[in-house]
C-alpha cells in the first residue's frame, strides 16, 4: 500500500464514520435519553454525546475474537501511542 492509498482509504472510513455519527446523533437526540432542555449551557452534554457516538463507531469496527480484530487492535494501539 502507498501513503496515497492509505490516505484515500482512511478518508473514506472517516467520511463513512461521520455520516454514521450524524445519523446516530439525531437518533440519540430524538430518543429522549438526554434531558436537553435542563442541561447546563456548557460542553458536558455535547462531549458525552460525542463519546457515545465514537464508542458506537468503535463497536462498528469490532470483529470480536477474530485474528483480523486482534491485528487491528494491536496496530491501533501502536498508532495511538504516536498521536
Amino acid at each position: 500500500m502507498t501513503k496515497t492509498e492509505l490516505r484515500k482509504k482512511t478518508n473514506k472510513l472517516i467520511s463513512d464514520a461521520v455520516s454514521g455519527m450524524r445519523k446516530n446523533m439525531e437518533k440519540a437526540i430524538s430518543s429522549g435519553s438526554m434531558n436537553i432542555e435542563e442541561a447546563d449551557d456548557n460542553y458536558i452534554l455535547p462531549r458525552s454525546l460525542v463519546i457515545a457516538l465514537l464508542q458506537e463507531e468503535i463497536n462498528q469496527f469490532d470483529c470480536k475474537g477474530t485474528d483480523f480484530e486482534k491485528e487491528v487492535k494491536k496496530n491501533a494501539k501502536n498508532i495511538y501511542a504516536m498521536i
